[in-house]
């Protein structure tokens, strides 16, 4: 887990020292790194294969690991629901380095009997990128979530439960397409200023991410994303300090009804838009919370819903109204845009605590909500340990 220490400490550092963030947009005309820091960040990934290269050889791998997967299951059938990438953050926020990204979703769970052989071809597929590091995030009859990860953020990720999914995330690399950026010419009153990004509305980011700092810098190590362990930095005292507040809200399970409601009804809308387009629930679960929340019971409502094809360039502005409205009811008002060309775009809406829904379209379209921090029901106060 050295890489993600190593990750969120640089992140410290611009968020700590430089100033505000950007919502992993990349890097914008005003970033805080010289042209010349940009350059040594990216020429390292300009000796490596491309990504489009690298988007050819997981996009195999994930092909090879699906289909062997539902082998396993008499009927089971996968769909390549994501092929896209996503901007590197980290210290390459500013650059042009992106990672291949690709989630392929199944028709239905993977069998407890059959679990442990499904691992296994995603690790043995996983070798050949020297993604090594095996962890267990649940493991519950019925509901299994593992990684397997590697140096520079290659990941792969297997879940299932109602349904099940694999993810693969590759290394940053550079596309072919983006080519060295020219130095600009910098008059000698520009020397020495740094520039930052205004990004309003975005004081929650940095307070999540100085919570995190703080954690992996001076508590020692973090979890991935595996909630609280038996021997985690806080006392139980701090854990239900943590937690009282999250249990006079309205439970997980309320917030799962909340937002899946919500969801359903955006995406009913959405596809009135477009004659048609249909849609299904490709993930309907939760995440533990993290930053403060990592030793806690605290969890977030997460669903997914994936669309049968894009959403039309024509169509798209009021699709993105859609999701904003009905994302006002949740406090989900800070809007952002990460990507926007013909074909090709990709929004958030956040609010408060991590709430946050997305929308995106390419190939095809996806919807994403995740909730604020919130205790399930089945999760009662810890006792105290006996001294």
């Amino acid at each position: 887990m050295r890489w993600l220490v190593a990750w969120l400490a640089v992140v410290c550092v611009m968020v700590l020292g430089c100033g505000r963030i950007g919502h992993g947009t990349g890097r914008g005309e005003e970033g805080p790194l010289s042209p010349e820091k940009v350059a040594e960040l990216e020429n390292p990934l300009r000796a490596k294969p491309p990504l489009e290269a690298a988007k050819d050889q997981y996009r195999a791998a994930v092909t090879q690991m699906a289909n062997a997967i539902t082998a396993l299951v008499p009927g089971l059938t996968w769909s390549m629901d994501m092929d896209s990438w996503n901007h590197c953050g980290g210290e390459y926020v500013w650059t042009d380095a992106k990672m291949a990204y690709f989630m392929a979703g199944f028709s239905g769970p993977i069998p407890d009997d059959k679990w442990p052989q499904a691992v296994q071809i995603v690790k043995d597929g996983a070798k050949q990128f020297g993604a090594t590091n095996f962890g267990v995030m649940k493991d519950k009859p019925g509901d299994h979530d593992v990684y397997i990860s590697g140096a520079g953020g290659i990941e792969f990720k297997l879940g299932t439960q109602v349904a099940s999914s694999l993810t693969a995330q590759s290394d940053c690399r550079i596309s072919q397409t983006d080519t060295p950026k020219p130095s600009p010419a910098r008059s000698g009153s520009d020397r020495g200023k740094r520039l930052v990004t205004q990004v309003p509305d975005m004081r929650w980011l940095v307070a999540w991410l100085a919570v995190v700092c703080v954690m992996v810098l001076g508590c020692g190590r973090i979890g991935h994303g595996t909630g609280r362990g038996e021997e985690g930095p806080l006392s139980p005292e701090k854990v239900a300090e943590l937690e009282n507040p999250l249990r006079a809200k309205p439970s997980l399970e309320a917030a799962r009804e909340e937002y899946r409601a919500a969801v359903t009804q955006m995406a009913n809308s959405i596809t009135g838009l477009v004659p048609g387009l249909t849609w299904r629930t490709d993930m309907d679960s939760w995440n533990h919370c993290e930053g403060e929340y990592v030793w806690t019971d605290a969890k977030m409502a997460y669903l997914m819903v994936v669309f049968s094809g894009p959403i039309p360039d024509d169509k798209w502005p009021q699709a993105v109204q859609i999701v904003k409205d009905r994302g006002k009811q949740f406090g989900a008002t800070n809007f952002g845009v990460m990507k926007n060309k013909p074909g090709d775009h990709d929004v958030y809406i956040a609010g408060h605590g991590g709430v946050e829904f997305k929308l995106s379209t390419q190939k095809a379209a996806v919807l994403t909500a995740q909730s604020d921090c919130r205790i399930s029901e089945t999760d009662t106060p810890k006792p105290p340990p006996t001294s």
